[in-house]
């Protein structure tokens, strides 16, 4: 394609920059099931975290590039800002639908940001040093937010599941 056609599709560059980060960048989503415990839900959204390893891997360049983007610019923040903002209230709202608030540790509100955090974390650390953050890991930071210790000490044999 050429550079014509791929702009003819977008008002302006920060609208082109925007479409691909929706596409790459889209919330990772969890295999949820009614009547999952908080804990059950944790260990879906790890392995949902786990399986988003190779697309987010292959796009880790451009998100960076988008994040330094986003932050040199205002209006695209502000833009990021709303969308980010509308699907934690989504989360949040189906959080509260699951969940009483004595089963969540903190209030729904915060509990999405802080998920997303780690989740976002966890992946940029497992590209940098995945010898360091494999899958146990990941597994261990979600279960230790549903309040599940991990059992299995650095250097131990991972365990069956």
């Amino acid at each position: 394609m050429t550079r014509g056609a791929i702009y003819g599709n977008f008002k302006n560059r920060d609208d082109l920059f925007l479409a691909l980060a929706a596409i790459r960048g889209a919330p990772i989503i969890s295999r949820f099931e009614p009547g999952m415990s908080f804990a059950e839900a944790m260990r879906a959204y790890a392995e949902a975290v786990i399986a988003a390893v190779p697309q987010r891997r292959a796009a880790v360049i451009g998100a960076l590039s988008f994040h330094a983007y986003t932050l040199t610019h205002p209006e695209i923040r502000a833009q990021v800002l709303a969308s980010t903002g509308d699907i934690y209230r989504i989360a949040a709202t189906m959080l509260v639908a699951n969940y009483s608030a004595d089963e969540l540790p903190m209030p729904a509100e915060t509990l999405v940001r802080v998920i997303h955090g780690l989740a976002d974390g966890l992946l940029q650390q497992r590209f940098l040093t995945p010898e360091l953050h494999d899958d146990e890991v990941i597994y261990a930071a979600f279960a230790a937010l549903a309040g599940e210790r991990l059992v299995r000490k650095p250097g131990q044999p991972k365990q069956a599941r």
